[in-house]
């Protein structure tokens, strides 16, 4: 039947799920093809069932392998981690993700012919034409970049490409790295302004290149955010532990990225009303703007911490109050928008949203130097 123009959908975890999923299949297929294919098997006026298949020709899963494939840090004989890159939880969280969504996951595959991963949704609600209109699209923020090099280090070279596209116009020298052991090497060459580093990579992984970064007298100031979409499991990477200056959780969208850089990046900014707020230079800033930074960077960071490693609703809760009230008490609206709208993912459960403001948090504080300097 004819596919439907507009369905109602989780966007977010949509993408997660597909970009797992072909991105195995990229990894492990050497020659032949990738095919993903949506149709509808069931479609009336109002809903439809859709499936999702990712075929390909790689190498292949055994037939005991099978069973073992969903569970954590599962890897079946002949797959080299040093090789391929760590997979991860890649597969034990898309299943978590489509059953989050109501659907289930299905795999089929034999050894060095290939595999198919098949995702079936049941009853999604059908759009018209009113839907699409209704659709808000985020406003790409017209700023500037001053020149600057950025080292991008990803196994995947489809990643590697999305990231230089988004990257498209600014005055950025972008260097490439493909595997641990080059990220470590280029750093040290051309010891960029910022690196953005997949933690699951071939032969040194992202945390390894942390590590060595942070031990080298040169290096050890450089910018490294971490790339990745562990956080979706509950069990954050970026920690002050690791060192990590921030995080990126896949899938993330151009306004994720450049935000994100424009924390650590000198900027000039065309208009600034059309700015996102994160981008305001905020010309209002408290006069005990030194005593707030002190609360943000003490004793509410350890509070933070905690809060990441517990992942329970009435701390994280408690955690935004916190802010809220610090933001209140010095009518500082930068703070109080943050607590707020904390306090609301919480409250309707949104589990996405609550990890990434959790993870926005340290560049909420270096927003806020960046004002004050």
């Amino acid at each position: 039947p004819d596919f439907p123009k507009a369905l109602f959908l989780d966007e977010v975890r949509l993408r997660q799920i597909l970009l797992n999923l072909v991105g195995n299949a990229v990894k492990f297929t050497h020659k032949g093809y990738i095919y993903m294919n949506a149709r509808a098997t069931r479609l009336d006026a109002k809903k439809m069932d859709l499936e999702i298949a990712i075929e390909d020709t790689g190498i292949g899963i055994s037939k005991d392998a099978l069973e073992l494939i969903f569970e954590a840090f599962k890897q079946q004989d002949g797959q080299s981690t040093k090789k391929y890159g760590g997979t991860g939880l890649g597969l034990t969280i898309t299943r978590r993700l489509i059953e989050m969504m109501n659907g289930k996951i299905f795999v089929t595959s034999q050894p060095h012919k290939g595999s198919k991963f098949a995702i079936q949704f049941n009853n999604i609600r059908i759009g018209d034409e009113d839907s699409l209109s209704m659709i808000q699209m985020d406003t790409i923020p017209q700023i500037i970049f001053k020149p600057a090099n950025i080292l991008i280090a990803d196994d995947q070279a489809i990643n590697r490409t999305l990231i230089i596209e988004y990257l498209n116009g600014q005055d950025f020298h972008i260097i490439e790295a493909e595997n641990g052991e080059q990220a470590f090497a280029k750093t040290k060459l051309h010891q960029p302004d910022i690196v953005l580093l997949n933690i699951h990579m071939p032969i040194l992984t992202g945390n390894e290149v942390l590590q060595r970064i942070r031990q080298d007298k040169d290096l050890k100031h450089t910018h490294v955010i971490a790339v990745s979409g562990d956080a979706l499991r509950g069990d954050p990477i970026v920690s002050s532990k690791n060192d990590f200056d921030n995080f990126l959780m896949k899938p993330f969208r151009q306004i994720d990225l450049l935000k994100c850089l424009a924390a650590y990046l000198p900027y000039v900014q065309e208009d600034e009303s059309e700015l996102p707020e994160i981008f305001h230079n905020d010309k209002n800033l408290p006069d005990n703007i030194n005593e707030i930074l002190e609360q943000l960077e003490q004793p509410l960071k350890q509070s933070w911490e905690i809060v990441k490693k517990s992942n329970q609703f009435q701390r994280i809760r408690n955690f935004g109050n916190q802010v809220k009230i610090l933001g209140e008490n010095s009518q500082f609206d930068y703070l109080i928008n943050y607590g707020k709208e904390l306090i609301k993912y919480v409250e309707t459960f949104d589990v996405t949203k609550i990890q990434s403001s959790l993870e926005g948090y340290p560049q909420l504080i270096e927003q806020i130097k960046a004002w004050n300097k």
